[in-house]
């Protein structure tokens, strides 16, 4: 039989411990303060706190998202900036010159091509290897 390993044991162990604490602190939070007593349990915290701590986590949860999205609309680019188009880990789509066979390499679409879907047809697509596989795409978007 293999052995477990300390991080199975530990984790097991982490796992009792907060089901017991979790039990104790529902314990603590409905139980009335003369069944408490009657218990011999004399030294416990305000019932305050059974309120004010899960109060704290909920708000500290909404707030921890709303500076994460604030941080990344700080760091992202301006709209009117051409590195919302193509930056640096832009897959650009290899032009060859063989015929289309199956799933074409993972490559980013063309913003032609997107705005052709979106805001109509202009005289022709560009011309690509997988044009075939961007048409489709353009005609089923259209119906």
């Amino acid at each position: 039989m293999k052995e477990p390993n300390k991080t199975e044991i530990y984790g097991f162990i982490g796992w009792i411990a907060t089901f017991i604490a979790f039990i104790l602190f529902l314990i603590w939070s409905f139980l009335p303060d003369s069944t408490l007593k009657s218990i011999g349990i004399n030294y416990y915290p305000s019932k305050y706190w059974a309120l004010a701590v899960p109060s704290y986590i909920i708000m500290l949860v909404i707030f921890v998202q709303i500076i994460y999205q604030g941080v990344n609309m700080i760091c992202a680019e301006p709209h009117d900036s051409f590195n919302t188009l193509e930056d640096s880990c832009t897959r650009r789509i290899v032009n060859e010159n063989k015929e289309f066979q199956g799933i074409p390499d993972i490559s980013d679409i063309p913003v032609s091509v997107v705005n052709r879907v979106l805001y109509g047809k202009p005289k022709e697509l560009p011309k690509l290897t997988n044009q075939r596989s961007y048409k489709g795409i353009a005609r089923t978007l259209d119906n």
